[in-house]
């Protein structure tokens, strides 16, 4: 693992920026997934 006091400030920057872009990026893919997930657990729950 990279030492966080060795690297150059732009360096923290950029690692803090890759996390936030990521994290982001997750939300967007997962939360309609779960949005879905949902409505048809709901569908199914009804027609039993």
């Amino acid at each position: 693992m990279i030492k966080l006091s060795r690297l150059p400030i732009w360096g923290k920057i950029g690692l803090i920026r890759n996390l936030a872009a990521l994290s982001t990026f997750l939300t967007i893919i997962i939360q309609p997934q779960l949005v879905l997930g949902l409505k048809l657990w709901e569908q199914e729950g009804d027609n039993c």
